[in-house]
């Protein structure tokens, strides 16, 4: 069995700023490390030209909207054709000169604001800078009121460090209740601040994947946790809540004073891999461990995936999940059989009071696509056609069990 395939579309990630309004303690791209120039309007057409094979362009790295021309950047991508125009932002200006909506109306239909807590008490100490959280949620809500005359999706981030650990789950519900449409919470990219500063920022996967499993116990909700080695979160996180790896591509890597690519490069983090990845069925989708990281915890907590945990863990619902919601009543049905697939599931069931088997279509809720009966995540239909009513009668019950299991 081939593992899961986790690359999301290829996007081109286009650099138009090498400075910040914040000093984030982990910034990758900070330090004492070589700083690119800042391209004029010609480069930056240039490269959005050049490379329209990509699924998405994201205007991304440092803060974007320190440029004064990023509104005619998200023009020039949405005119070239891009289906998905996009922005990484510290959110903080998005407030301001109604640029929220100056850039939207120019394109931008993808946008997403690093927020690194719930409060200014957890975000500003780890920005570096006083009242950045304050903005930033300005910003953000400058945005979501938008969404309701444009076509925009708005999703935060935040980088999880041992400065936000134990804020985690107030962090998920803050911003959910905001109303955004997704929240990722990633793991540190070790390089840069996050390099030099990682002895304040160091917390171990098994301690994280610890935290947001109480966190995302219950439904699923649009929380995704990337930039975490997979063998991490398989098996302790909820499938649904285990981020794609994404298919990067940078446009913009040169030297102050030097010449600008316009050609885009395919960017991978090429950590570490040790023993226990050699038979990992998700090597293919990691990009390794960062040596500091090894330095401090060890290869203990790393074991391989097995092929068939990756390929439960591409499913929308793991069958531990269904076999807890199915579990019958005095023994009133029996599971004979479950098949698990990427947007579905078929549960084979018997019971005395029938004949035959009955065969139950488990998928993601859906209010406009067919089925029998609807819970808050699944849509629910029966197989075959001509159901009897003893058959009919057991489906009820099933799907009544399913209901109550789900909110209960």
């Amino acid at each position: 069995m081939e593992p899961h395939d986790h690359t999301r579309r290829k996007s081109l990630h286009v650099v138009t700023s090498h400075r910040c309004q914040n000093d984030c303690v982990f910034c990758s791209d900070g330090g004492a490390q070589v700083r690119i120039q800042r391209p004029d309007p010609a480069v930056v057409r240039e490269i959005l030209e050049r490379n329209r094979h990509h699924d998405v362009v994201c205007f991304s790295t440092h803060e974007p909207t320190l440029h004064s021309d990023l509104v005619t950047f998200v023009s020039w991508a949405r005119e070239l054709g891009y289906p998905t125009v996009s922005l990484i932002t510290n959110g903080r200006t998005l407030g301001r000169n109604d640029l929220a909506r100056r850039l939207v109306e120019a394109g931008l239909d993808d946008l997403h604001v690093s927020i690194h807590g719930h409060a200014a008490a957890v975000h500003d100490p780890i920005t570096r800078r006083a009242g950045s959280f304050d903005q930033a949620l300005a910003g953000l809500d400058a945005a979501l009121t938008l969404r309701s005359t444009h076509d925009l999706r708005v999703t935060v981030h935040s980088t999880i460090t041992a400065l936000n650990l134990d804020a985690l789950p107030q962090m998920i519900d803050f911003f959910l209740e905001r109303g955004v449409d997704h929240y990722g919470l990633n793991g540190l990219f070790l390089d840069g601040l996050a390099l030099e500063n990682y002895p304040l920022l160091a917390v171990s996967n098994p301690r994280i994947a610890e935290v947001l499993s109480r966190a995302l116990a219950g439904p699923p909700r649009p929380v995704s946790v990337s930039a975490i080695p997979p063998c991490q979160l398989v098996g302790r996180l909820p499938p649904w809540a285990i981020g794609l790896r994404e298919d990067f591509h940078m446009a913009v890597d040169g030297e102050v004073g030097g010449p600008i690519p316009a050609e885009a490069t395919s960017v991978t983090r090429r950590f570490a891999f040790g023993s226990p990845c050699r038979t990992c069925a998700m090597r293919p989708q990691c990009d390794g461990v960062p040596e500091a990281y090894i330095a401090r915890f060890g290869w203990e907590e790393f074991h391989p995936v097995s092929a068939k945990e990756a390929q439960e863990e591409r499913t929308f619902v793991s069958r531990e999940r269904l076999e807890t919601l199915l579990s019958p009543p005095a023994k009133a049905w029996e599971i004979i059989q479950v098949t698990l697939e990427p947007a579905r599931a078929l549960v084979r069931l018997r019971s005395a009071r029938l004949c035959g088997d009955l065969v139950l279509l488990l998928e993601p809720m859906d209010p406009g696509a067919a089925a029998y009966r609807r819970s808050a995540r699944y849509n629910l239909s029966l197989q075959g056609g001509d159901h009897s009513a003893d058959e009919l009668a057991l489906a009820e019950e099933v799907f009544d069990r399913i209901v109550a299991r789900e909110t209960g």
